[in-house]
């Protein structure tokens, strides 16, 4: 937990130096958390929810320097959905089937929890590993088999994403790997959400 702690207390310093690129609202229901796992039966990332009790989503303006409405910022930069945006898009998603036919009375796996300047989604993966999960990048136009690997938990990719001032990378490539050969790491996960029966 320390490195997200960090990366909080960073974050803290940028959005007072330059509070226009840096748009990070003050999470104002941190008990939103505990009801959408509930309400949902979903299991959020422990370096998440520690984003999620201070900030509600956010993202690093990477158009600041233009006179543009922050909706179009927003769109254009690789955004952090708020408490309430994230189980909007999990319950849509899981509606609609997205990307995932269940072989049974299972839950949703995909957790959205941010988009990218090139609207695809970031995603966590349901349930978790060690109270954390991996994150992907859920290329809409690809099955889920195939999206890559972005980091090994949201306080790796939210330190990365800091550093490198509102962007991010993917793991070299002799450590990514996709999601498909993730989940090979996780036979019950496996078994449970991904084997058609």
């Amino acid at each position: 937990m320390d490195l997200i702690k960090n990366s909080l207390s960073i974050l803290k310093l940028q959005i007072e130096e330059n509070p226009k690129r840096y748009i990070f609202p003050i999470q104002k229901n941190p008990g939103l958390i505990k009801e959408i796992e509930r309400k949902h039966s979903i299991f959020l990332p422990a370096s998440y929810k520690e984003f999620m009790k201070v900030y509600d989503g956010g993202f690093i303006n990477l158009l600041c320097n233009m006179d543009i409405d922050i909706e179009t910022a927003a769109w254009n930069s690789n955004t952090i959905f708020s408490l309430e945006e994230m189980a909007f898009q999990y319950e849509r998603l899981k509606t609609m089937g997205w990307k995932y036919d269940p072989p049974s009375n299972v839950n949703y796996p995909f957790i959205p929890f941010g988009r990218n300047k090139f609207n695809e989604l970031m995603i966590f993966i349901n349930p978790l590993l060690k109270k954390e999960s991996y994150v992907f990048e859920a290329v809409h136009d690809v099955p889920y088999s195939c999206w890559d690997l972005i980091s090994f938990d949201f306080a790796d990719f939210f330190s990365s994403y800091l550093d490198m001032d509102g962007e991010y990378s993917y793991l070299p490539v002799a450590e990514n790997l996709t999601l498909s050969e993730y989940l090979d790491n996780l036979p019950y996960t496996k078994l449970l959400y991904f084997n058609k029966k």
